[in-house]
């Protein structure tokens, strides 16, 4: 799951136990985790970050 919010994306992701990607970006970048379900399992900048780190792996 790639996301930006922490209680929107990361949180619901992680109860589901997937692998969770946040992008700080706006707003949601300035989001603090309430406790360790909120704790992506990633962190990326921007989403182009993302796209060279998926090409890079190929």
């Amino acid at each position: 799951m790639v996301g930006d919010r922490l209680d929107f994306d990361i949180y619901p992701a992680n109860k589901l136990r997937m692998k969770t990607i946040r992008v700080l970006q706006g707003m949601a970048r300035l989001q603090k985790p309430k406790n360790s379900d909120y704790v992506p399992t990633m962190t990326v900048r921007a989403v182009d970050d993302l796209r060279k780190m998926l090409h890079k792996k190929q």
